[in-house]
């Protein structure tokens, strides 16, 4: 079978059924990465100071299972009514799972990423270039998948806390239903696309102190913001 045709069935899906997927999923994948917490040697958790900014909650967990690896879950949501404008709004779900390998050690300067993304989305009256007008309310789902460079600072010299900057790329295909306003309306079709998504982070991430860390190594890396 197609990937469209993929799409179109997972198109025929209600709305609840969607949300109960979702739910499951989200809880499948905590339980995966609890199960990788339990044989870590260190634990992070993070926020996106970027996503806070788009009216988007969210926070990382982080977990090192190698001196050189980490794998982590970014989770986002924003229930949000943008503005005065009740027909406006960006309403959405995300999940990110996401590879880490630091060239030095774990939480320190340089990384790679590898990530999967998802999101179920509920956009109206916005200007988005994906689809090229704001007249209309879009409700559908992506999935993608991309790679990314980044930089960990940690601040002060007990690396508990850090500053990671990344950019990246995603790779994504969205399946979505059009409708003729921002509340309801009728649903004047179906669509999908494949785009490419940015993906930039400012995060602020506290590292949960371990023995198992490596300062010695990690500071020989490159200086700390003191």
């Amino acid at each position: 079978m197609s990937l469209v045709g993929n799409a179109w069935g997972l198109r025929t899906l209600t709305s609840d059924t969607m949300h109960k997927n979702g739910s499951t999923l989200l809880l499948f994948l905590l339980f995966s990465l609890f199960g990788v917490l339990d044989v870590a040697a260190q634990v992070s958790v993070k926020n996106n100071l970027l996503y806070d900014a788009a009216l988007t909650p969210n926070v990382s967990f982080e977990a090192r299972v190698r001196d050189k690896w980490t794998v982590a879950l970014n989770m986002g949501a924003s229930p949000f009514q943008i503005g005065t404008n009740t027909t406006r709004r960006w309403r959405h779900v995300l999940l990110m799972p996401e590879a880490r390998y630091w060239f030095c050690e774990a939480y320190s300067h340089h990384f790679l990423s590898v990530n999967a993304v998802y999101s179920h989305y509920n956009a109206a009256s916005l200007d988005l270039p994906l689809y090229g007008t704001k007249d209309y309310r879009y409700q559908g789902n992506f999935l993608g998948a991309g790679i990314s460079y980044g930089y960990a600072i940690p601040i002060g010299r007990n690396n508990h806390w850090n500053i990671e900057l990344e950019a990246g790329v995603d790779v994504a295909y969205t399946w979505y239903d059009k409708y003729n306003c921002g509340h309801c309306g009728t649903r004047l079709g179906s669509g999908d696309k494949t785009f490419l998504l940015p993906k930039v982070a400012v995060n602020l991430a506290w590292v949960l102190p371990n023995k198992h860390f490596n300062k010695e190594r990690a500071h020989a890396c490159e200086p700390v913001i003191v």
